[in-house]
């Protein structure tokens, strides 16, 4: 019997024998025209990470992670031209030294269109999380599903101990809840905004949706296995990406918060972890979420080492999706 992989196999292509696929990795919008003679394609299209609002005198929740859409498809069913549009950064809310900061973004839609302007793969993104309100905080938005956006975090409401994270976003298929969640105790819900004396939930996880951004603070981003990972809450570590590509979302030290790390395994082809949460003894901001698709993380609130005439932190930006075309 001979040998299964030659000596000509490049490490990169995994153990193909057949040429590497021709790839394009669109970061914002364009348009792809297939190579001469390609007749298939490969299409990864990931959301963007939703923002972290600005903390006042208490914290809001993080945003949740982006959506990874994949798909085979024939050339010669979906036209030789695609118009791709690549969910762009979302802006996270500045801080105040009032009872509320400002909102975040929720997370834009990548998504690739045929000739006859028919949709053939979209990545939803992620919810923003919850703003705080006189003292409530405010809890994490939902991943984004591959039907549907994560529900934004719901602002806090005075006198309100515990607020419910947002939900995940709708999966294509109902049956796999693993694939953007659709209830706010599901996959890749956001957690909930809770005081400091009541349990925190964390950031729920999946596998296709976003990670559920993290609640108010001590909670943890959810993670993904194939979709962004979810921003953590001040004083929290952002969610990572799972263990398909890289793990580890941004770490929290004496100098604040870390923007999460950007996705690279399979050669850059990645997403991106979600943001640290802000260090709430020095009051800093949110760190940004990894690209592609990662969320942002949360600010530490004023009166946090700041004193009371010191504003919170700003919310961190949701990662910007991405889309990658490979075709043979």
């Amino acid at each position: 019997m001979g040998a299964l992989v030659s000596a000509n196999n490049d490490p990169n292509s995994s153990g193909l024998i057949k040429e590497k696929p021709n790839v394009e990795v669109f970061i914002s919008n364009g348009t792809w025209n297939a190579p001469l003679g390609h007749t298939k394609i490969f299409i990864e299209a990931i959301g963007g990470g939703g923002s972290s609002p600005g903390c006042g005198n208490d914290g809001g929740g993080s945003g949740g992670g982006g959506a990874c859409a994949r798909g085979w498809f024939a050339v010669e069913a979906v036209g030789a031209t695609l118009a791709v549009v690549v969910g762009a950064t979302a802006s996270g809310g500045t801080g105040n030294n009032g009872t509320e900061g400002g909102a975040g973004t929720t997370g834009n839609t990548s998504s690739v269109q045929i000739p006859s302007g028919d949709y053939i793969l979209k990545a939803y993104g992620g919810g923003k999380g919850g703003t705080n309100n006189d003292n409530s905080p405010g809890s994490g938005g939902g991943g984004g599903g591959t039907g549907g956006t994560g529900t934004d975090g719901a602002s806090g409401s005075y006198g309100v101990n515990t607020t419910a994270g947002g939900a995940g976003g709708t999966p294509t298929y109902a049956s796999r809840t693993t694939s953007g969640g659709g209830t706010t105790t599901g996959d890749s819900a956001g957690g909930e905004g809770a005081w400091g004396a009541v349990p925190m939930t964390n950031g729920s996880n999946a596998e296709y949706g976003g990670g559920g951004g993290a609640g108010r603070y001590s909670g943890t981003g959810g993670s993904s296995i194939f979709g962004g990972g979810a921003g953590g809450a001040h004083a929290s570590i952002g969610g990572s990406f799972g263990s398909y590509v890289a793990g580890g979302g941004g770490a929290i030290g004496t100098s604040g918060s870390t923007t999460g790390s950007d996705g690279k395994s399979r050669t850059g082809y990645g997403c991106g972890d979600g943001g640290g949460g802000g260090y709430a003894v020095v009051q800093t901001d949110g760190g940004n979420g990894g690209v592609p698709g990662g969320g942002g993380g949360g600010g530490s609130y004023h009166g946090h080492g700041g004193g009371s005439g010191a504003a919170g932190g700003d919310g961190g930006d949701g990662g910007r999706g991405e889309v990658r075309i490979f075709s043979w």
